[in-house]
């Protein structure tokens, strides 16, 4: 049984396979706390007080609802997240073809955050037919995404999905031309722990690997308010003669923190130019280009 492992500062596979992930309604949420400026979490702190006691106190919730992907529907449910030997665990559940694929999805309350820099630093899994996403958003129309699908690390799916890591800003306006890319991990994602990380403000949206930038969009970018989510699903496809998922998929989280450099009230409204990013600092670096392991907020 192999697992995904994250270490998280601070969203397709399909029978004709897209490079879209992480096109979710998100349900019941709390409303957000307006003057949210970090995210801090060590899930090594958690002493067994209660999964959903613990992401709350640290302005976390777990996703429970169905999504209707095809050639299998997958549902995000509460018992496939929890928090084991000092890691937040998301599982994606192995299954025969038949019924939905359970998965899992941590993000924040939050869903006023405009503009910031989201560390993930994940190991990613072999297990082919699994869509890991980190990213902001808002509605399928404002959302900034970084993309590890584990069908498509080294070899793209004909000329509908090349290799790599995708990184993407969803059209602005349905219907429109989304802003994407897939870059080369340069290594092998399943290997080690290595950091993905998104810088946003309000002229562009950044994507970093291992504290060297990778790619900049200023096409897409968002300027409304939005959540910060991590999730690992699979909509049933791999290579298996049934077409569903081989087997579990396990993700996990050690710790969390955003730098957000600003929120706004959830009525979201237009943004002005005057903000960036805060940097993310190494203890021995201050510079936002070398995003390690040991960040801080300024």
């Amino acid at each position: 049984m192999r697992s995904i492992s994250l270490f998280a500062l601070l969203a397709l596979v399909t029978a004709g396979p897209s490079l879209a992930c992480a096109k979710h309604v998100r349900r019941g949420q709390k409303a957000p706390t307006n003057g949210v400026k970090t995210l801090d979490v060590d899930f090594s702190a958690y002493n067994g007080e209660g999964l959903s006691t613990f992401l709350d106190k640290h302005s976390l919730y777990v996703s429970n609802y169905p999504v209707d992907s095809t050639p299998i529907s997958h549902t995000f449910v509460p018992s496939n997240v929890d928090i084991v030997d000092g890691a937040l665990r998301l599982k994606v559940t192995g299954q025969s073809g038949k019924g939905d694929v359970k998965s899992a999805e941590v993000g924040t309350y939050a869903s006023n955050i405009r503009y910031g820099t989201f560390m993930t630093i994940a190991k990613l899994t072999p297990v082919p037919g699994v869509c890991f996403g980190a990213f902001t958003y808002t509605d399928d129309n404002h959302e900034i995404d970084i993309e590890a699908l584990s069908s498509y690390y080294t070899t793209g799916y004909r000329e509908s999905v090349p290799p790599g890591l995708e990184f993407t800003n969803q059209p602005l306006i349905a219907g429109q031309q989304e802003t994407n890319t897939a870059v080369p991990y340069g290594f092998d994602p399943t290997a080690d722990f290595h950091n993905y990380t998104i810088v946003w403000n309000a002229k562009s949206s950044q994507f970093y690997v291992d504290g060297k930038l990778r790619k900049t969009f200023t096409k897409n970018v968002p300027q409304i308010g939005a959540s910060f989510i991590w999730n690992a699903w699979s909509s049933g496809v791999s290579l298996t003669p049934t077409g569903a998922l081989a087997r579990p998929s396990r993700t996990l989280t050690r710790s969390s923190r955003a730098c957000i450099s600003s929120t706004r009230p959830s009525e979201p409204r237009q943004a002005d130019s005057s903000f960036s990013p805060p940097s993310l600092h190494s203890r021995s670096h201050a510079t936002p280009d070398v995003l390690r392991d040991t960040a801080r907020c300024d």
